[in-house]
């Protein structure tokens, strides 16, 4: 193996700044980088590495610029032609459990980026949980801490190493940091790309892996989010035959109020559903960033099984109903504390409005809470609004990329102090 950790980058301060994004296997985490990505005029200095699945599916997202990673070594060698001045590590929690990368190569990532005085930025979907060494969780059931203690502390095992890891690392959040623990102010970095209160122009590009719905009205669309991780926890909790009935049952209703659904999940779901729902059901897997990205902003409602999915942002950031039929897997798992951390910093103490999966949908129930969000969701985005742009935030992390980290006293969100 070519000795990387040892060899030198040798980079001057930067006009153009060479930025390098290292993405798990999670469309969350994708986004968070182009997101990041896409405030820059030229992406000519940019480097997207993505794993095999989400390779296969977007290797031109970035056009020349998305490449392919299996391996710490392919990563090295790619950070060694491109000599980036800053690193996203989008996210170093997740390597491990998504098999990309051992607890050891992550640590000699780290240590490469750090000897070459690249400031590195790790996402964080924890936001500091376990950075407490005596966090343990609490269920409003009792019945789920004996059904979710043994998966708990498989995770508190996993994440409390990591957290030791990358603790002194930048911290990304896509909100206002507030709130967050276990991360010192100066080490918490967050920042809005304001293009994205702009509606979506079409896509012509987008319009080939469209399903054909024309005729459906802008705003007359219903869109269902269903994850993978959570799909399998739910399937256990209700039986995969009874909670497939339940989502073709809220498919079918809202084609009966002359809505047009569409649901976007795993392929499994896919394949069962497509037996049970009405023809004008739009079923499609979880891929390509569009044309989902689009269906989030065209939507009326979107529904989610997950509280804690990035890509709500979209909705919150253009004040746009979203509702849920669950906390999602890591609410689930990390219990009445974590939701805690989700309330109070994503959804800036705001309650959102979950509603019982098992029940019909009511049009006019929903247009009441849609009402009742709107005020909120407003207030919501008027913070996010506050926050620096990318680039802003990139620059400040270049000039401050000669002092170590436990050494600064910079304080890039707003309202952080050092």
């Amino acid at each position: 193996m070519t000795d990387f950790i040892n060899s030198p980058i040798v980079s001057d301060s930067p006009s153009k700044p060479r930025l390098l994004f290292v993405v798990s296997d999670d469309f969350g985490e994708l986004d968070y980088a182009i997101n990041i990505i896409e405030d820059f005029e030229s992406t000519d200095s940019m480097t997207l590495l993505l794993p095999e699945r989400l390779y296969a599916l977007n290797s031109e997202i970035v056009p020349n610029r998305t490449f392919l990673y299996r391996s710490l070594e392919d990563i090295l060698a790619r950070a060694e032609i491109e000599k980036p001045h800053v690193a996203f590590l989008f996210c170093a929690y997740l390597y491990s459990c998504n098999g990309i990368m051992s607890d050891e190569s992550l640590a000699a990532l780290i240590k490469y980026l750090k000897k070459n005085r690249c400031p590195i930025v790790t996402s964080d979907l924890f936001l500091g949980f376990f950075s407490n060494p005596h966090a343990w969780p609490r269920y409003k059931n009792p019945l789920e801490y004996l059904r979710r203690i043994e998966s708990f502390r498989a995770m508190k095992n996993l994440y409390s190493g990591i957290y030791q890891m990358v603790k002194d690392l930048y911290h990304y959040y896509p909100v206002a940091p507030q709130g967050v623990v276990g991360v010192a102010p100066r080490n918490r970095i967050a920042c809005f790309n304001k293009a994205l209160l702009q509606s979506t122009p079409h896509d012509q590009t987008a319009e080939a892996v469209i399903p054909d719905t024309s005729g459906v009205a802008p705003f007359q669309k219903w869109l269902f989010v269903l994850g993978e991780v959570d799909f399998r926890q739910l399937k256990q909790k209700f039986t995969e035959k009874k909670f497939l009935n339940q989502i073709s049952k809220k498919l079918n209703e809202t084609v009966a109020m002359r809505k047009t659904p569409i649901f976007v999940g795993p392929e499994p779901c896919i394949a069962q559903l497509r037996q049970q729902t009405h023809p004008s059901v739009i079923l499609s897997p979880q891929n390509r960033r569009q044309p989902f990205t689009q269906w989030l902003r065209q939507s009326e409602y979107v529904f989610y099984w997950n509280a804690v999915s990035h890509s709500h942002f979209y909705r919150l950031i253009n004040a746009q109903p979203v509702f849920f039929f669950d906390g999602g897997h890591l609410i689930n798992d990390l219990g009445l504390e974590f939701f805690g951390l989700v309330k109070n910093i994503y959804w800036q103490g705001w309650q959102p409005d979950f509603l019982d999966f098992r029940k019909s949908l009511n049009e006019n129930n929903l247009k009441r809470l849609a009402q009742r969000q709107t005020k909120k969701l407003r207030s919501l985005r008027e913070v996010l609004k506050s926050l620096p742009q990318p680039r802003q935030m990139v620059q400040t992390l270049l000039m401050d990329k000669n002092t170590p980290p436990r050494d600064r006293g910079i304080a890039i969100a707003v309202g952080e102090a050092g």
